[in-house]
């Protein structure tokens, strides 16, 4: 959803925009690296959709719960394995 809100904007005039996901990626059932068919001299062989992949918010420093409740949405932790968990994505504008 990200990357199509991205490219939406992009194509809609905001050339620099920028899309974060969440959680580590989901693209494929498992990573190039993690199947160790990996060629570390050719970087587009890192990953199978490099131009689709996006950072999370997490792994860029960016303060998760900080970010959402400035927004305006409530998030709190989520303590068990029960409780339903809300996802974030983020998309910035230029």
């Amino acid at each position: 959803m990200i990357f199509n809100l991205e490219r939406h904007a992009f194509l809609s005039g905001c050339y620099k925009a920028f899309g974060f996901g969440a959680y580590p990626c989901s693209l494929c059932e498992t990573c190039l690296p993690e199947e160790g068919d990996i060629d570390f001299h050719t970087v587009k062989r890192l990953c199978r959709h490099p131009d689709r992949l996006r950072p999370s918010m997490e792994a860029s420093g960016i303060d998760v719960y900080a970010t959402v409740r400035a927004a305006g949405f409530e998030l709190e932790v989520v303590r068990s394995f029960d409780e339903t968990i809300k996802t974030f994505g983020l998309v910035l504008l230029r």
